[in-house]
């Protein structure tokens, strides 16, 4: 069962090479939406997450915050499990998607609710 913060592998069509597996925070499970990572910065805005502090990250990586992906429950089925953000890094996350001008203030909001109130 999905929860908000929860970190998964999933194969992405929409991206190069189709079907590489990418990892996304999920940020509401009931709607299937979801941040992507990368492992560098590549399109801004995006939120910078330490290795060191996020034992599931081989490396630092970026979260980007151009969008949420929907993914389908049958896409969701291919999906396994990366990690946990800590509820520490999931509410800087989530402060730094209130100043993303490319998210719709309800997408704001939905990772504020989602993110910025997880606890430990």
């Amino acid at each position: 069962m999905l929860k908000p913060g929860a970190v998964i592998a999933i194969p992405d069509p929409r991206i190069n090479p189709r079907n590489r597996r990418k990892w996304h925070i999920c940020v509401c499970p009931s709607q299937r939406l979801f941040l992507r990572i990368n492992s560098k910065p590549l399109w801004p805005p995006w939120h910078h997450i330490a290795a060191d502090e996020n034992l599931f990250l081989e490396h630092d990586s970026y979260v980007e915050l151009q969008s949420l992906s929907f993914f389908s429950e049958s896409e969701l089925r291919q999906a396994s499990m990366v990690g946990q953000m800590s509820a520490d890094e999931a509410r800087k996350l989530a402060v730094v998607a209130q100043t993303a001008d490319t998210l719709a203030p309800d997408r704001q909001e939905l990772i504020w609710e989602r993110l910025g109130s997880l606890s430990d």
